[in-house]
């Protein structure tokens, strides 16, 4: 449990992770430190917040807020475990994906008891995303979250509301993050 007292710091942690994921944006490089960095950040902003809603130091309406994920089904039964062995992404179908929401403490756990993690960089210089499931769900499917989605996440954990962001090109024709909606 977290004390009420050390919520702060908890928070200016999840924050300083949140700094990080954006800069990563506008850096758009990927390099083995980065990717240290990277899935630091990520599982301790994850298990922050699962520790801060067991606490029930989270406004009920950020913790129980659904995200928006992509959902992948494994491919045939009698190959999965072959497949899965040689490579993960091969015993799935990640050419077709379902749009799927999940509760903030569902993906909170999903990344806690992770099977799968993987940093989706496309190009091998930006990533976007990260594929995830947990040991107990692996075989019956895998999810797909948006960087910006995680990087939404916690910063309504952090400021208490719910916050909508949206990619952009600025004036010098790099990545930005913007607020597209109103705090609710």
């Amino acid at each position: 449990m977290i004390e009420s007292y050390t919520k702060i710091y908890w928070l200016e942690e999840i924050q300083n992770s949140c700094v990080f994921l954006e800069n990563l944006y506008r850096k758009q490089e990927w390099n083995n430190n980065l990717e240290f960095q990277f899935e630091k950040s990520i599982f301790f902003g994850f298990y922050a917040i699962r520790k801060l809603i067991e606490s029930n130091l989270i406004d009920p309406n950020i913790a129980s807020r659904n995200t928006k994920i992509t959902k992948y089904s494994p491919i045939e039964k009698e190959e999965f475990e072959i497949n899965f062995l040689e490579r993960w992404s091969k015993a799935y179908n990640l050419m077709k994906g379902d749009e799927w929401q999940l509760s903030l403490e569902k993906i909170c756990n999903q990344f806690v008891h992770s099977k799968i993690y993987s940093p989706f960089v496309p190009d091998g210089t930006w990533c976007v995303g990260i594929y995830f499931v947990s040991d107990r769900d692996y075989k019956k499917k895998v999810y797909y979250i948006q960087l910006i989605r995680v990087i939404e996440t916690f910063l309504s954990v952090c400021h208490g509301k719910s916050i909508s962001l949206n990619l952009g090109i600025d004036e010098e024709n790099t990545i930005s993050i913007k607020n597209i909606g109103k705090y609710t």
